[in-house]
């Protein structure tokens, strides 16, 4: 809706001066009916249709306007409905300008309610508002947001967007196209920013295919799906926006051989992921005993009075990355988790660029410091300097550091439970059970980032990228703990077991994911009828058991594939994956399908094994009913 009627329109405001912009007010209840009336046709529309996967991302380039000018942001909304309805909760109008906020603040401090306001009511309210109306006429839909910011998907206040109070009621996702801004390994700290205040959500991610005629390069397109792999995503994409098409029609040779490299990369992780994702949907996040927090302080202080909005975000992710080189497992938590106790859960907490908090939060912290946790600061006048009190935020016992300096000693103090010797491969542990996985990633490419992304120059953009390199590199694997055996999850191939340190050659932009089983071998199981008639669902019972016959209690992809008495191979074909050590695998047998007798090859386990199963389809049992049509009665 841009430009919006009048009456509807957003009212922006900087340095106490307000002015209209064209877009929509979002806390408008014409904007959010109308919104909602729209996005519930296209789910109708979608959910009908055969294809659709059943999921669905909202809003891309839909969020609170701001305009930035001269480094200071015009944000929203000011206007009198939104200025009527912030004076009705909060007790007083928005703020129409701030000076700058340092060091302890109030709780009730205006600007920082406000802040919230925008994030949880004016624009978290919306989304949600119109996802619950879509979901009444597709009650099976599962939506995520689309848009977030290239280098920094899941926060951006000064437009409403932070995750802890903005996401959808069903999942956590976003879209991130970093190119060479930031390196793919921050989709893993994006990642953890993105379950903050969402624990219990799936979390999707886009990654970057092509942007504006700009096709990634191969290298690039694989690291990126290594990355949201390691991080533990429910769903990976990649972002298509103005490329594969546009880049062919121009028939220009080698713009077409870069998006046809592009496609190939796609078309590799595509052939990866089947023995890997129909597993990683049971996996669950390794403990850890370190986390660091995100201010939505901090980041609200740096909106006014000059836009600095992803100083915040870009030093989280600093830390956090260095957390990685040293394959540290550390999570990311919010303000908002911190009043609801989360600090119980963990033994250190990291305070990286946090250069703003409110009082109850400080205290809080303070009382799990007296409780025996270790916190960490920066070094840095702003924390500690007795000579300017105002931005000063002094905790009692704390230990100042550097981001590297954290690391290392909450290393020494919780040692990971896998290492790798090369600093460039990264490590991430998922639990399932009794199984653990382990996801190694060759980031040597992530040496070079920080570039500029060009929307009007391809050939910038491929300059830029060509002097990147993405090397191979060797390094040994270290583990710690109890003894597994361990599998290359991928291939079903016994390499060793975690006792041993173990040697792998990585490839370019690429990675390994490794299966760690307790017993020697894992054994499928299946058991199912013989017979059947037409017409009917067929359910087999799919187990994954020790030798012994005790089912193992974790995570396994299993591959069903389906052949009909001519030797066609069914549609039914399919992954899936196993929780617990079992699962269900569901034919359903069409009154026309063919009868006599089909073939159901169930392949899975450690090492790869296979059950073949014969089934008899006998004609229904009762004829198909036929439909009648007769004159309507006069």
């Amino acid at each position: 809706m841009k430009p919006a009627p009048q009456q509807l329109r957003a009212v922006l405001v900087c340095g106490g001066t307000e002015r209209e912009t064209e877009a929509a007010c979002l806390n408008r209840p014409q904007v959010r009916e109308l919104a909602a009336d729209d996005l519930s046709r296209a789910m109708k529309e979608y959910a009908a249709h055969a294809g659709f996967s059943g999921m669905a991302y909202y809003g891309d380039d839909l969020f609170l306007p701001a305009v930035y000018e001269d480094g200071r942001a015009w944000i929203a909304c000011r206007c009198a409905f939104c200025r009527r309805q912030f004076a009705t909760l909060h007790g007083v109008e928005p703020p129409a300008d701030t000076a700058e906020r340092r060091g302890v603040i109030p709780a009730s401090d205006p600007w920082l309610v406000w802040m919230r306001h925008r994030c949880e009511k004016t624009y978290g309210d919306f989304v949600r508002n119109v996802e619950r109306a879509a979901r009444t006429v597709a009650p099976a839909v599962r939506m995520g947001l689309c848009h977030g910011w290239p280098d920094n998907p899941f926060s951006s206040i000064v437009t409403g967007i932070y995750g802890p109070l903005t996401q959808l009621e069903s999942s956590v996702s976003s879209y991130a196209y970093p190119f060479l801004r930031s390196p793919s390994c921050d989709f893993i700290c994006h990642y953890e920013i993105a379950r903050m205040n969402n624990r219990n959500k799936d979390v999707w991610m886009l990654g970057l295919f092509g942007a504006d005629a700009t096709m990634a390069p191969p290298w690039h397109i694989t690291q990126n799906y290594w990355n949201m792999l390691a991080a533990g995503y429910k769903f990976i994409a990649f972002f298509s926006w103005w490329d594969y098409e546009r880049v062919m029609e121009k028939n220009d040779p080698e713009e077409s051989r870069r998006a046809l490299n592009a496609l190939e990369a796609i078309r590799r992780c595509g052939l990866h992921k089947d023995w890997i994702l129909p597993a990683a949907m049971h996996w669950e996040d390794e403990n850890a005993q370190c986390a660091m927090l995100y201010s939505f302080t901090t980041e609200s202080a740096d909106v006014w009075p000059r836009h600095r909005g992803n100083t915040h975000s870009r030093e989280v992710c600093r830390l956090y990355r260095a957390a990685l080189k040293r394959h540290l497992p550390m999570k990311i938590i919010c303000e908002e988790e911190i009043r609801a106790g989360i600090l119980r859960n963990f033994s250190v907490l990291c305070l990286h660029d946090v250069r703003a908090l409110p009082d109850d939060i400080v205290a809080l912290i303070q009382q799990w410091v007296e409780r025996g946790g270790l916190l960490f600061t920066d070094s840095d006048p702003l924390y500690m300097d007795p000579w300017h009190p105002s931005a000063r935020i002094y905790f009692r016992g704390a230990i100042p550091a550097s981001p590297e300096t954290m690391v290392e000693i909450m290393r020494d103090r919780f040692p990971p439970s896998v290492t790798v010797s090369s600093a460039d491969v990264i490590a991430r542990v998922f639990v399932a059970g009794e199984t653990r996985y382990v996801v190694l990633v060759n980031n040597y490419a992530d040496r070079y980032f920080g570039f500029d992304y060009s929307y009007d120059s391809t050939a910038r953009n491929h300059a830029l990228a060509a002097l990147c390199r993405s090397e191979p590199v060797s390094a040994s694997v270290a583990f710690s703990g109890p003894e597994y055996y361990v599998y290359d999850a991928a291939a079903g191939q016994l390499l060793g077991t975690t006792s041993q340190t173990l040697a792998f050659d990585f490839e370019p932009a690429w990675g390994k994911a490794l299966a760690l089983i307790p017993s020697r071998e894992a054994v499928l199981r299946v058991r199912g009828p013989d017979h059947v008639h037409a017409g009917a669902t067929v359910s087999y019972a799919v187990e994954m058991t020790e030798r012994s016959g005790r089912i193992l209690r974790g995570a396994f992809a299993v591959r069903a594939a389906v052949s009909t008495p001519s030797g066609r191979e069914s549609p039914c074909s399919a992954w899936f994956g196993l929780r617990d050590g079992v699962g269900e695998f569901l034919l359903p047998i069409g009154v026309n399908d063919e009868t006599g007798s089909w073939k159901i090859r169930f392949e899975g386990g450690f090492p790869r094994s296979a059950v073949e199963l014969t089934l008899a389809v006998h004609e229904p049992a009762t004829e198909p009913g036929i439909l009648r049509i007769a004159p309507a009665p006069l």
